[in-house]
């Protein structure tokens, strides 16, 4: 009998983590009209920002991300030390803008180059609005909380601006949306597609910030907890994505080709504690890096997040509280 038949329903009925199970595996059933009206509005959303492009600035160190994919390119086809400059930046989109620059705008031409790097950086944030939609659809089985998850995706002011020109943290959060639907979908279908294509997104997600090595163990964390799964399947499952994650990480990752288990372990332990020495606004004052106040990243989350949102947060967690006490 399979992990979620009625067997497992009977013996988790009364668990506290009875509402968080029920929130993973929702009623089924969306109707048409909800998933073309989420289109309509995709569509509405793609063109307004493809046509808002051109007037975003360019950040300081935009040059030296795009000097992270002409280093990579050159380490793939010609080898050489360059890549040690840069060794501790995933470099997956830097070397993909810069091929489609190539492709595109051969010429030179700096104003084409960054153009064509904030398109193609929007479109992929713009497309991981889909995953948080279809993540809204299986988490509470309505199109309508689709979305509405994915309308406060795209419209919160730091990130829409911020998915023109950051080819770091809002990539990683892009890319994060993928590996979460697929993870959701996994969970209620048991497809190993989804299994696979859940710890790809993990690997390139590692290849962006490392700490995305964290996201698959928290997700058979939840897994466990949600849907207390037998011991052949859970190490099986794990084994798998984790293989196929760390294959991934690799692959998209040209400075650990060189010596993997070395390289993997120095950029792990370079993440810990990045020798980052210059200081940053806090308020009103300059501060270095590491002596920024522990208020730091939820002030600035605060500052730069609209009041419904955050009350739509703050609701949401209480519900979620009040459903794994019932």
């Amino acid at each position: 009998m399979s992990a979620d038949g009625s067997v497992h329903e009977q013996r988790t009925c009364s668990s506290p983590l009875t509402g968080l199970r029920s929130i993973v595996f929702p009623a089924n059933g969306v109707p048409a009209k909800e998933h073309r009206f989420a289109l309509l509005l995709f569509l509405i959303y793609l063109v307004f920002g493809l046509w808002m492009a051109p007037d975003f600035g360019v950040p300081l160190d935009e040059q030296t991300q795009r000097a992270i994919g002409i280093v990579n390119n050159q380490f793939i086809t010609r080898g050489g030390d360059g890549i040690l400059e840069h060794r501790y930046y995933g470099p997956i989109f830097e070397t993909t803008a810069f091929w489609l620059e190539q492709l595109i705008a051969p010429s030179g031409d700096s104003r084409h180059e960054l153009l064509i790097r904030h398109y193609y950086l929007f479109l992929i944030v713009a497309f991981s609005a889909i995953a948080v939609y279809r993540s809204g659809r299986l988490l509470y089985g309505s199109g309508l909380a689709g979305i509405a998850a994915a309308a406060i995706y795209i419209l919160h002011p730091r990130i829409f601006a911020e998915s023109f020109y950051n080819s770091k943290d809002v990539l990683f959060m892009a890319i994060l949306a993928w590996a979460l639907y697929f993870f959701l979908a996994w969970l209620q279908n048991r497809n190993r597609k989804h299994l696979v294509a859940f710890a790809i997104a993990s690997g390139v997600m590692a290849s962006l910030r490392i700490q995305g090595l964290y996201f698959p163990v928290l997700a058979v964390v939840v897994w466990i907890l949600t849907v207390r799964p037998r011991w052949k399947e859970l190490w099986q499952s794990a084994l798998l994505a984790g293989l196929v994650s760390l294959v991934s990480l690799i692959a998209v990752y040209p400075y650990l080709w060189l010596h993997p288990p070395a390289h993997l372990w120095e950029v792990v332990q370079t993440a810990r504690h990045f020798p980052w020495p210059w200081g940053t606004l806090t308020n009103g004052d300059y501060l270095l890096s590491r002596q920024t106040p522990w208020f730091y990243l939820p002030l600035w989350m605060a500052v730069t997040t609209p009041v419904l949102f955050i009350l739509a947060l703050l609701a949401g967690c209480l519900r979620l509280a009040t459903r794994l006490q019932n």
